[in-house]
């Protein structure tokens, strides 16, 4: 599975986003991971909460199980609490930021799943 590969070299950055992108749900938790807690990236909420809702909406069986090994302790359940504490942090501007960022990747995601890669 080529999103677990990438996943587990965290300065992939690029690999991980491009995955993220393509729909791979494990590589948009991972890139929630590095915004939220500033791994090889600078923090930033705004794309952290952009990327956790997309990961949630695009969920499967099989991304749920490799959530639980990316973030020990994780479920869908505590990643969709955390979507609403993370909502609650971010200001009008910054909702508005990334409502339009969801919205231009969740194209994305939608144009690229023919050959997505979960």
């Amino acid at each position: 599975m080529e999103a677990v590969a990438a996943v587990a070299r965290p300065r992939c950055y690029c690999r991980i986003k491009s995955l993220a992108e393509q729909g791979a749900v494990l590589a948009q938790y991972k890139l929630v991971q590095m915004y939220g807690k500033g791994e090889d990236v600078p923090k930033d909420y705004v794309l952290c909460y952009v990327w956790l809702n997309l990961a949630v909406a695009n969920g499967d069986k099989e991304s749920e199980n490799a959530l639980v090994e990316l973030s020990p302790g994780m479920t869908p359940e505590s990643a969709k609490r955390n979507l609403d504490e993370l909502k609650t942090m971010l200001t009008r501007e910054q909702m508005t930021k990334a409502q339009e960022l969801i919205r231009i990747y969740a194209e994305r995601i939608k144009s690229a799943k023919g050959k997505s890669v979960r």
